[in-house]
C-alpha cells in the first residue's frame, strides 16, 4: 500500500508554484487550479485542506501583493517570499521544504500553466495505484519556438548520452508523496537540478502524458541565459563524463601530434622544403582551442566544488503567508 494512504485519507495535496514577476498569472492560476482541486475534494479523493503555495522569487512587480490578497480571501492559499532572486529550482525547494510536514502529496508546476493541469486527476490516480512519483511528460510542444524545441531535444539527448536518467520531455511538472520528499531533502548539495535528482531516488514511478499549451498571460521570465546555465549546472553537477572527455581530447591530441611529427620528420629526411606557416598555424589554433575547452570544462567543475564547500544557505524567506 502506498505510504500516502497510511498518513491520511483522503490525502492533503499542495501545488507549489515558483513565480518571478508573474502578476498576470496569479489570479488566473488560482482560479484554474482551485477548480480542479475543488472537484477532486468533492469526489473525496483529496482532503478539503488541499491548496496552493506561491513561492515569490523576489519579484519586483505586484506579484507578492496579489498573493497576499488571495491568502486573505482563501486560507488554502499559502505564500513564501524569498529575500533575493535564487532561481526556479531553489524556489521550488523552498516551498517543498517549508511544507514537508503539513501535506501528504506535493505537486510542482509552473505558474503559466503551459504544463496542462487538467491531467492532475490522472496523476492522482497513479499515486492511488502505488506510485511514489508521477512525472508529467510532454507529447508535443508545438506552441514553443523552433529554437526551444531543438535545444530541448539536444539537451535531453546529451543527458541520455551522459546516462543521467532524466525523463525525456519532463521538466518540473510532477506529483510525489511525503516519503519521496523526505528522501529528496536528504540531498545536501546546493546545485540541485530536480529533474535529475528525482529519478535517482528510486521510488516506484509512473508517467502521465499531455500536450503543452500556449501561455495565456505575460511573457516567460526564463531567459536563454538562465536555461543555458541550468543545463550546464545539471551536466557538471550530476555527471563526471565530461571530465573523461578531457582525457579523451588529451589522448587524441597526443596521437595527432605524433602523426604530425612523423610526417614532418619523413618530409625532412626526403629533403623537401616545408612551407611552415600553415602547419604552425594549424597546430596553434587546434591545440589552443583544445586547451581552452578543457580548461573551461575543468573550471566549471571547480566552480561547483567552490560553491558546495562554502555550504551557504540556499535561501532566506522574508515573508510567509498562511504557513
Amino acid at each position: 500500500m502506498n505510504s500516502v494512504i497510511q498518513y491520511l485519507h483522503p490525502p492533503r495535496l499542495v501545488i507549489i508554484m515558483p513565480c518571478y514577476n508573474e502578476e498576470e498569472n496569479i489570479q488566473y492560476s488560482y482560479e484554474s487550479l482551485m477548480f480542479i482541486l475543488n472537484d477532486l475534494i468533492a469526489q473525496q479523493r483529496l482532503n478539503s485542506s488541499s491548496g496552493l503555495c506561491y513561492v515569490d522569487d523576489h519579484s519586483t512587480d505586484k506579484s507578492w501583493g496579489l498573493i497576499e490578497e488571495l491568502g486573505r480571501r482563501d486560507p488554502r492559499v499559502k505564500g513564501l517570499r524569498l529575500s533575493a532572486n535564487q532561481g526556479q529550482q531553489t524556489a521550488l525547494l523552498a516551498g517543498m521544504q517549508s511544507l514537508a510536514e503539513e501535506f501528504e502529496l506535493f505537486l510542482t508546476l509552473d505558474i503559466d500553466l503551459q504544463d496542462d493541469p487538467k491531467v492532475i486527476p490522472q496523476m492522482l490516480s497513479a499515486i492511488e495505484q502505488g506510485a511514489g512519483i508521477v512525472y508529467g511528460v510532454r507529447t508535443q510542444r508545438s506552441v514553443d519556438s523552433v529554437f526551444k524545441r531543438l535545444s530541448a531535444r539536444l539537451y535531453y539527448y546529451m543527458m541520455k548520452f551522459l546516462e543521467q536518467g532524466i525523463i525525456k520531455n519532463h521538466s518540473d511538472f510532477r506529483m510525489f508523496d511525503r516519503q519521496v520528499l523526505h528522501a529528496l531533502l536528504d540531498y545536501p548539495e546546493r546545485l540541485l537540478l530536480l529533474r535529475a535528482v528525482f529519478p535517482r531516488l528510486g521510488f516506484p514511478s509512473a508517467q502521465v502524458e499531455y500536450s503543452r499549451i500556449a501561455r495565456k498571460h505575460g511573457d516567460t521570465k526564463y531567459s536563454l541565459f538562465k536555461m543555458t546555465t541550468l543545463a550546464l549546472d545539471g551536466i557538471s553537477s550530476y555527471s563526471s563524463a565530461p571530465l573523461m572527455l578531457v582525457f579523451v581530447i588529451a589522448i587524441t591530441g597526443i596521437m595527432v601530434s605524433v602523426v604530425l611529427f612523423l610526417w614532418a620528420f619523413s618530409v625532412y629526411l626526403k629533403g623537401i622544403a616545408i612551407p611552415g606557416w600553415f602547419s604552425v598555424l594549424f597546430a596553434v589554433l587546434v591545440f589552443g582551442a583544445f586547451q581552452l575547452f578543457c580548461l573551461g570544462l575543468i573550471g566549471t567543475y571547480i566552480k561547483n566544488i567552490y560553491n558546495e564547500v562554502k555550504k551557504r544557505p540556499r535561501f532566506h524567506i522574508t515573508d510567509r503567508l498562511n504557513v
